[in-house]
């Protein structure tokens, strides 16, 4: 893939942010991001998300690009956007969570990797700074690791932390996705890590910074959470297979 063509789309879904969207359009007007690679998508809040993210997004440094998203699940964001015409124009997509649980700095190096290889999928790692900071409740972390190694399994490749929320993929690897995985993954880790391997990409992970919420809760309820994922992994299982490689 030629350098010069490629163009990382950041897709932030936000559900039930509301007080951590001035934060967020602060950290993402400091970083040496174009407006027009910022999609921020809102999923079916219970609180005023969408209404600040309109609001705040008129006021900010920067002006990116609000919308609903049109699926169900966090992963209903990113196939948001798959579906707009604009995303022909891009290359990668980015998927950055809105809750500021990962810093800007590491996302940005994550890019930056990205760039270095285009060919590739990158993913954080958030273990060893969960671990030091006890940023993932116990429960969740205990899931965490059970399904990395249940996805080591299933792909025979090294476990690495399949559900760290920033992760970066080629947008026509996502569109050869069978249609009953892209509907039956609520949050979209699964499938983007099978489209890179069925696509025999390098799968490059990088340690990250995972820090505690300031604001807001999690939207994941560990056990429906964690069948979701579960169901996620079977429906992988009634695929083809292809090893990932892991660098």
């Amino acid at each position: 893939m030629n350098l010069d063509k490629m163009r990382v789309a950041i897709v932030v879904p936000l559900r039930n942010e509301e007080r951590n969207v001035s934060r967020l359009l602060d950290s993402l007007s400091q970083g040496e991001i174009h407006e027009s690679e910022v999609f921020l998508i809102e999923g079916n809040s219970l609180d005023e998300t969408f209404t600040e993210l309109v609001r705040k997004n008129s006021q900010s440094k920067k002006h990116f690009k609000v919308m609903k998203q049109t699926y169900k699940g966090k992963f209903g964001a990113t196939r948001t956007f798959l579906s707009l015409d604009e995303a022909d124009e891009f290359t990668h997509v980015f998927v950055w969570d809105g809750d500021m649980t990962i810093p800007l700095i590491d996302n940005l190096r994550l890019l930056e990797v990205a760039k270095e290889y285009p060919d590739a999928f990158v993913t954080g790692s958030r273990y060893q700074s969960a671990i030091r900071n006890r940023s993932i409740p116990f429960v969740n972390f205990v899931g965490n690791i059970l399904f990395s190694l249940l996805w080591s399994v299933i792909t025979k490749s090294k476990p690495i932390d399949v559900l760290c929320g920033s992760k970066i993929s080629l947008i026509s690897d996502l569109n050869q996705l069978p249609l009953k995985l892209l509907e039956s993954d609520y949050y979209g880790d699964i499938a983007m890590l099978f489209s890179a391997s069925r696509n025999r990409r390098k799968i490059i992970v990088k340690k990250i910074e995972y820090v505690k919420r300031t604001h807001g809760t999690s939207n994941i309820k560990p056990f429906l959470g964690g069948f979701r994922i579960l169901r996620a992994m079977f429906f992988c299982l009634s695929f083809i297979i292809l090893p990932s490689r892991v660098g």
